[in-house]
């Protein structure tokens, strides 16, 4: 027993153990449906429905609103991916943090704010509705990276959108800055296409 637990043995007993006894939390992706929601039907297996969660189409935090995986999973978080591209507006009700967002359209208010540390796609969609409660959405320096892309305009209605990673323009949208939106760059912005900020 001294030996087993000496020497170079500890570390390979106690690697086995914390493999043992220890969960690892793996990414998720999730996409918002609002009131079309996955839920678990019992009579498939549990198996993630369409319109069975019963969500209020409007709160990030209600599990009930995104889908798949289940609402049992609840919302996306820090090692998370999570994509808005349904129409909804969707009521950002405190901070959150992401590795991964997609913005293909919709609209994202509440006066908190969504920290990406990887990649924030933006192909479509609002940030903020004019109101004093203004949005923020960071992009991480480091990995983080901003994507602009797509033919679709792009709408900051009083939002903010920082980046501090790596930053690509490109499409054919323009991006529409209204009510003293903000753009604030302290990373790289590279831009390659002929759109505007209008």
């Amino acid at each position: 027993m001294s030996r087993w637990l000496s020497g170079r043995f500890v570390p390979v007993a106690l690697c086995l153990f914390l493999l043992a006894t220890c969960s690892v939390a793996h990414a998720a992706s999730f996409t918002y449906t609002g009131n079309a929601t996955y839920g678990p039907d019992n009579n498939n297996n549990g198996a993630c429905t369409a319109g069975l969660g019963g969500g209020d189409s409007s709160n990030w935090d209600d599990a009930r609103n995104w889908g798949p995986p289940c609402a049992a999973a609840g919302v996306p978080g820090p090692d998370d991916d999570a994509t808005i591209n349904n129409g909804d507006t969707v009521v950002l009700g405190r901070d959150r943090s992401l590795t991964n967002f997609t913005l293909g359209s919709g609209t994202l208010i509440g006066g908190n704010t969504l920290s990406v540390s990887g990649t924030f796609t933006w192909t479509g969609g609002t940030i903020g509705d004019g109101t004093a409660s203004v949005p923020t959405i960071n992009v991480a320096a480091g990995a983080g990276q901003l994507n602009i892309s797509g033919n679709a305009d792009k709408v900051l209605n009083n939002g903010v959108l920082s980046n501090a990673g790596t930053g690509t323009w490109s499409g054919g949208g323009n991006i529409d800055v209204e009510n003293s939106a903000a753009i604030n760059n302290s990373g790289t912005f590279t831009v390659q296409t002929d759109a505007s900020i209008v």
